[in-house]
């Protein structure tokens, strides 16, 4: 055959079109050796299969053939051995389908018909040999539009990723078929249908495969040791490849319900039959022909990779996944989707492998996870990665460990990130503002190119692999772009390459920077920090408490990671740091808790500034810290604490109400909120103290923890006893008001501070379910009080306090405001007392109104004189105090920082009175400016209060008093405040009080 083509119009009666346009390509490629040989042998075949030549007429078919010729010459080979797929109509064995593989080219996008429309009628052997004709066909016709540029390589990937998606399908279903006719149709013991599936894994899994790929499959079945039944008839399954998976399995289940399957048992167990359907599924599409193969599978992602059972159970990997799976298995799970048997079957184990993938927090152990795996793959591989356009550095591989290592650390919390495709996973970072938009298109851009690489590279011999050729020519053949000179273009076309591995590399480095490269430390390391950092006479009992905390995680899973994060954090100065307290015990505490969670440890590892700010709540903490050793998950929710201010509270709990699906978990993720937030607060405490803010927010967070669990209460109520007269629905709380207190109504709240809580409803009537209001929004503050106090492993919300309700300890809970009415006329001096720092905190707000107008109108009808509020108010403080003396003993040695005329107390009680007398005569009840003499003894009183805040922090059972001890053993107590300069203080506060009040007393209007 002459290697020129000018004889082909007359020896194969070529189209001129056909002709001409097979001149330009082959000149455009500079008339490559043996090419024209190649595409005349292919002719010569065509021609002795009588097909005449028509479908060259059209000029695209023709470039799209010496293009497949050149870049893809397997291709032309499998084209030459079944010439009739270039008909433009079917040929005498119908192989083409309809249409020839290179014929209408400028259609839209998709695939040719599967030939078959009975598959399971099929011997095994015809069978392989249609899907290969099929595959092989669709692939020519997908090369032939790559090649001349009408589909992007996106959209090829989606399409090869649908040829064998079609495989497979017709495969398993083929499989099940033939063995559900010898053996019959698989059951449960509770006899239903035992469902299987097929899951693809990696690139088919995402959708995107690769043009020479092999396909990572998990088979999976509901099976157990229930023996099939026998069919009562062979029945008659189409498998047509284009119906529907959930038809086609339905008819199965049709055919199971309606007794098919009621014969004797089987040969095989319904596992049996499972394992034996995987087996055959992989050698239909893996066995290799003469007319090729399907598609190599590699199954080695099931559990247990190659010792373990070829097709598991939905219960097996159920307890597999929850005690074994590694992290590894978390970034290949990201893929999975199911491919072909029982739809909802494939749902379940989506469903099932879930919160395994993906965590509800910010998961930094899948950053270090799949740092691992590539320094492992760096490290397997490195001496041949330079030219491997997936392994080496700035590759594919990079590329999707990018991606995947975004989707498993934020997938958790943003449900719209749990997609298999790259694309689309880029796409939805870009969209939750993850990545930012130029980013994510240079990401997608750089990765198509590299992918469109590989492709060239695997279609020249259908060959699985990624290397970039070193021979001249090679490079030319899988870099050529068809348009004439490339070859002076190719440097260029080199450097974009280049360019695009570059900018990978670099992204992946700042994601993964310190992880997974560095080994393990040597003892000698940590052990020397210990005995340099720590004094001589703790030295052993550290060394004996870390030797065994290593010997225990060496035992467990993910240990050795943890080991070495333990061993590298040990070696941190600030661990050995000593303020108040030292912090090094409680940091040991906090590892042992820890145990082998290697995704804690890895955030440590990963954010060095948290170490310093575990150190300080050890260090200055006191008893605060003890919520954060016990509970070191928190930790899993440091940056999102560090970024959220005060406003967000409510929305991080209001969130609750619609996740919770009981009153345990609704108990249990409020108590997890509010800890994570109390935190927060204690870290602005210690660093700004002087600030005194973090009060205000803890009473911002005592509202929100109020008002969601009144929230919860009252749809509980609803939902059990019927909406309250006058109430439209459940959403919103009607005719109930929950008001605040003491210090938590004048948003002065201390960390130990337990809340001072009034009821109130607005009138008696009936619910829908026939429940008086009295009963209905008594059982709502019940159950109000029962969740802020019930106890779990956070131990409880909230202490309540309930000496300042109005109507005493042991009054009605919660009153109407017709109650509150007739008691404000009878009310003592001190129940207005009480009410001078009462504020709505929730529910309905226009009742809380109306009673704190209620209380004003009626203090103002008291007509009690100044002197005779004064003196009531200074005869309860002086009750008070002498009610909460010291004990004898220590009389004399304490100071008694809040029950005492000099103490919080005393200024509060002055302070009251001012108000009440302010208020007595004229105004709303709202707080009076400040007299001058309250205004000048308010520093002494929040030194105080400070003083008496910080104690409570160190101090086991403290009854708001300072001993001399406490000075002396407390660094943050001693560096702050004197004993005797507090002494002091509260004796002369003591006596401007006294003075205060006399004033108050003989005063006139």
């Amino acid at each position: 055959m002459t290697a020129h083509p000018e004889p082909w119009t007359a020896r194969f009666r070529l189209p001129p079109s056909g002709q001409q346009a097979l001149d330009g390509q082959l000149a455009a490629l500079e008339q490559p050796p043996g090419l024209a040989d190649a595409i005349g042998h292919l002719l010569e075949r065509a021609q002795e299969a009588g097909v005449a030549p028509a479908w060259l007429a059209e000029p695209a078919a023709a470039r799209a053939l010496v293009r497949i010729g050149y870049a893809a010459p397997f291709l032309l080979r499998r084209l030459a051995a079944r010439p009739h797929a270039l008909a433009a109509q079917a040929g005498a064995e119908g192989e083409s389908g309809g249409g020839g593989v290179l014929a209408g080219l400028g259609a839209a996008a998709g695939l040719l018909p599967f030939p078959p429309d009975a598959a399971p009628e099929l011997d095994e052997g015809e069978l392989m040999r249609r899907m290969r004709g099929w595959k092989y066909d669709n692939f020519a016709r997908l090369t032939a539009l790559a090649l001349l540029g009408r589909h992007d390589t996106r959209l090829t990937c989606a399409l090869l990723s649908q040829v064998a998606d079609g495989l497979i399908r017709l495969a398993w279903r083929h499989a099940f078929a033939g063995l559900a006719a010898g053996y019959g149709l698989p059951r449960t013991a509770a006899g239903a249908l035992a469902g299987g599936t097929v899951i693809a894994m990696g690139k088919l899994g995402a959708g995107e495969l690769n043009y020479a790929s092999d396909i990572d499959l998990i088979f999976i079945h509901e099976g157990d040791d229930t023996p099939c039944r026998r069919l009562a008839a062979a029945p008659a399954v189409p498998g047509a490849l284009g119906e529907d998976d959930t038809v086609w399995w339905a008819r199965w289940e049709q055919l199971h319900a309606g007794g098919a399957s009621a014969g004797e048992p089987g040969t095989y167990s319904s596992a049996e039959f499972h394992q034996r359907l995987a087996r055959q599924v992989v050698r239909l599409l893996g066995a290799e022909t003469g007319e090729g193969i399907g598609f190599r599978v590699d199954v080695d992602l099931r559990p247990q990779g190659r010792s373990g059972l070829l097709a598991p159970s939905l219960a097996f990997l159920r307890d597999y996944y929850l005690v074994h799976g590694r992290e590894w298995e978390r970034t290949a799970m990201l893929k999975a989707r199911p491919v072909g048997g029982s739809p909802a079957l494939g749902e379940r184990f989506r469903e099932l492998i879930r919160p395994f993938v993906y965590r509800r927090y910010l998961d930094y152990s899948a950053l270090e996870g799949i740092a691992i795996v590539k320094h492992d793959i760096n490290r397997t591989h490195r001496a041949a990665l330079a030219r491997n356009l997936k392994l080496g550095e700035g590759g594919i591989r990079e590329n999707e460990f990018f991606v995947q290592a975004l989707q498993l650390l934020y997938g958790g919390r943003k449900p719209e990130l749990q997609v298999s495709s790259h694309g689309a996973a880029v796409e939805r970072l870009v969209a939750a503002g993850i990545v930012a938009a130029q980013d994510g298109a240079t990401q997608l851009a750089d990765y198509w190119l590299l992918r469109e690489v590989e492709n060239r590279v695997q279609m020249v011999g259908e060959v699985q692999t990624q290397d970039l050729p070193e021979d001249p020519a090679e490079r030319l053949r899988v870099l050529h772009d068809f348009a004439p000179g490339f070859r002076e273009r190719l440097p260029q076309a080199l450097a974009r390459l280049e360019q695009a591995r570059a900018r990978t590399g670099e992204r992946f480095r700042q994601l993964f920077a310190g992880m997974g490269e560095q080994e393990l430390p040597e003892a000698e390391q940590w052990q020397d920090a210990v005995r340099r950092r720590l004094p001589e006479d703790r030295q052993p009992e550290a060394f004996a408490r870390i030797d065994a905390m290593l010997n225990r995680l060496m035992q467990s899973r993910m240990g050795e990671r943890c080991v070495a994060k333990v061993a590298r954090l040990l070696t941190r100065a600030e661990l050995y740091g000593t303020g108040t307290e030292p912090a090094f015990p409680r940091w040991l505490d906090f590892m042992e808790q820890i145990g082998n969670r290697n995704s804690i440890f890895t955030l440590i590892a990963g954010n060095p500034s948290i170490v310093g700010w575990i150190s300080t709540i050890f260090r200055e903490g006191g008893i605060h810290a003890q919520r954060l050793i016990r509970h070191p998950e928190f930790l899993e929710s440091y940056f999102s604490l560090a970024s959220a201010g005060p406003e967000s509270f409510g929305e991080r709990f209001a969130a609750l109400l619609e996740t919770a699906r009981d009153d345990e978990e609704f108990i249990l993720e409020v108590q997890v909120a509010r800890s994570q937030a109390l935190i927060q607060i204690l870290t602005e405490y210690l660093n700004h103290p002087e600030r005194r803010r973090h009060r205000a927010l803890l009473a911002e967070l005592a509202d929100a923890t109020v008002d969601v669990c009144t929230r919860y209460a009252w749809r509980t109520m609803v939902r059990r006893f019927g909406l309250p007269a006058g109430a439209r629905d459940e959403a919103a709380v009607h005719g109930f008001a929950v008001l605040g207190l003491g210090k938590l109504g004048s948003r002065e709240l201390h960390f130990a501070s337990d809340l001072d809580l009034v009821f109130l409803y607005r009138e008696d009537g009936s619910t829908a379910g026939g429940r008086s209001h009295n009963e209905f929004y008594t059982k709502l503050a019940q159950r109000l009080g029962t969740l802020l106090t019930a106890p779990s492993q956070f131990g409880f919300l909230y202490e309540l306090d309930q000496r300042l309700r109005p109507f005493g300890n042991k009054g009605v809970l919660a009153p109407s405001l017709g109650a509150y009415r007739e008691f404000l006329p009878l009310a003592d001096v001190w129940s207005f007392q009480a009410f001078t720092r009462i504020r709505p905190l929730c529910g309905d707000a226009a009742l809380a109104g109306a009673l704190i107008g209620d209380i004003g109108r009626a203090w103002r009808t008291r007509s009690l004189g100044r002197g005779q509020i004064a003196g009531a108010v200074r005869e309860m403080l002086g009750r008070l105090v002498e009610a909460q003396a010291p004990r004898p003993r220590d009389r004399g040695r304490v100071i008694p920082l809040k029950f005492a005329i000099g103490g919080m107390i005393g200024f509060e009680f002055l302070r009251q009175a001012h108000f009440l007398i302010e208020r007595s005569a004229e105004g709303d009840w709202t707080p009076p400016p400040d007299h001058d003499t309250i205004r000048q003894l308010e520093p002494a009183y929040a030194a105080l209060g400070d003083l008496d805040e910080r104690l409570a922090f160190y101090v086991g059972g403290y009854r708001h008093e300072a001993a001399p001890e406490h000075f002396e053993r407390l660094a943050a107590i001693r560096n702050r405040w004197s004993y005797t300069a507090v002494r002091e203080a509260t004796e002369r506060l003591a006596g401007e009080i006294e003075r205060c009040f006399a004033a108050f007393a003989n005063s006139t209007r």
